[in-house]
């Protein structure tokens, strides 16, 4: 696992966030979230104590995911947000998203994979039928749909490697989506070894 130890005010690099690094915070860290150009990335952080901060530069807000609506709607931060001792957050970065940086989880464990980023979709709309939707490429390191705004809980879907048109991953649900339902994907690439 890459991980890089952060005081003071911090703002990623590309490197940090090309190569999946864990953002050890320390409990003045200040962290900036960039804002970036031309693709997507993922930051991963944790609070080695409480305190440190994380904010989004150029007027952009760390926003997260509303729990209901259609298309998916951001409930927005107004301030940084400050981290508890031990707590982890990985940050998405998806210039298809209204304020670019989105919360993509907060629970689970650091991730021992390499990341070179990650790409914000919108898969399809429901149909009440379909249960089987492509992704926008092959290989993916992980993928979390959300379907009318509202995280789809691993239980409920499966990726199938290379099953899609082309031999993209295609997304299967265990219930079709709702006619009329937006379904949108984050996916986490690999990097190259």
């Amino acid at each position: 696992m890459r991980t890089k130890t952060v005081s003071g005010a911090y703002t990623p690099s590309i490197a940090d966030m090309r190569q999946g690094r864990i953002l050890l915070l320390g409990a003045d860290a200040e962290v900036t979230l960039p804002a970036v150009a031309g693709d997507d990335y993922v930051v991963q952080v944790k609070a080695m104590a409480a305190g440190p901060t994380v904010e989004s530069a150029a007027g952009l807000e760390v926003g997260e995911y509303a729990t209901s609506g259609s298309p998916a709607v951001l409930t927005e931060t107004t301030s940084a947000v400050t981290l508890e001792a031990g707590e982890y957050r990985r940050y998405v970065w998806s210039e298809a998203s209204p304020k670019g940086w989105l919360l993509l989880d907060r629970s689970c464990p650091p991730s021992t994979l390499r990341l070179s980023g990650a790409e914000f979709a919108l898969i399809g709309t429901g149909d009440g039928s379909a249960v089987n939707f492509d992704l926008p490429s092959a290989g993916l390191a992980a993928v979390y749909p959300f379907v009318a705004g509202a995280p789809v809980a691993p239980a409920n879907y499966s990726v199938s490697a290379g099953a899609g048109t082309g031999g993209v991953d295609r997304l299967v649900f265990s219930t079709a989506p709702s006619s009329g339902q937006q379904v949108l994907a984050i996916c986490l690439r690999k990097t190259a070894k």
